[in-house]
């Protein structure tokens, strides 16, 4: 089975939208990126860590942020989620979902629900499909992934200070996969100031497989923000913005801009890479 349990309240923070990325030994700078000054500050593996997925690292290091945040300002409604899972099976399950998905207030009322079509996936580790695509909505047995959110209000009214549960079952069709000979995992990261003013973080990856792998342009692989206690605190999407190929043995970068600062030095990456 599947277990969820609700990890940081009702809303994370950060949620910060991924800007346009660059190269490594996999592709060619992008111009924006290049820009960037990065700091070469050093980070590492968390000592103690677990995750051992295909895509996935447990990093600790310089402080990516200055601050607490829930949201983007004190005053804001907006809300961003972030939700732990752990699969309880023996087995890998894929296409894992959340299902009859609400934002309640305090009497149970409904407050925000996603909108046509949306449908909430896990992040978690890669397999390969029985059609052969790849997809990281996968848990391995024992793997904790996450599923993340936030909600909107344009019109102004309030969701944040309302909000008090979100809700949601587990379901399928929890399809079988098995791992692709390509593993795309990250082994640091460093910070940056880029010419527009904003902070950055570029995290860099390494396959270690033995099969070529790719990252797509708005392909987003979430970063769960942790906070010393190990629990997440917000998440931040990183991306490329030029598909690149990554052999066995090659390395390549993912960045984002950081639009919220909350203060940790810790992050759980899962790299949504695919096949070439």
């Amino acid at each position: 089975m599947v277990a969820a349990t609700l990890v940081a309240g009702g809303c994370g923070s950060s949620g910060a939208q991924a800007g346009d990325s660059g190269g490594g030994a996999g592709g060619a700078d992008d111009d924006d990126r290049a820009k960037c000054l990065w700091e070469g500050t050093s980070s590492m593996l968390t000592p103690g860590a677990s995750l051992t997925a295909n895509n996935s690292a447990d990093l600790t290091g310089a402080a990516l942020g200055d601050g607490y945040l829930l949201r983007l300002t004190a005053s804001t409604e907006n809300a961003y989620l972030v939700i732990g899972v752990t699969n309880t099976s023996a087995r890998t399950l894929c296409s894992i979902k959340g299902t009859t998905y609400r934002w309640l207030d305090g009497d149970g009322s409904p407050l925000a629900k996603p909108g046509a079509g949306d449908t909430l996936y896990v992040g978690g580790s890669v397999q390969m499909l029985s059609n052969g695509d790849f997809t990281y909505n996968c848990l391995a047995a024992g793997e904790k992934g996450y599923f993340t959110d936030v909600k909107t209000t344009a019109d102004g009214s309030m969701l944040y200070s309302r909000v008090t549960t979100v809700a949601f079952g587990l379901s399928g069709p929890f399809t079988d996969g098995t791992a692709p000979a390509g593993r795309l995992v990250p082994s640091g990261y460093d910070i940056g100031a880029c010419p527009d003013g904003k902070r950055a973080v570029k995290v860099t990856l390494a396959n270690g497989g033995t099969g070529d792998v790719a990252l797509e342009p708005f392909s987003f692989s979430p970063a769960i923000l942790l906070d010393d206690g190990g629990l997440p605190i917000g998440w931040l999407f990183l991306e490329r913005t030029k598909t690149i190929t990554v052999s066995a043995g090659q390395t390549t970068e993912i960045y984002s801009s950081f639009f919220m600062e909350p203060k940790v030095h810790r992050m759980q990456v899962y790299v949504d890479f695919t096949r070439p």
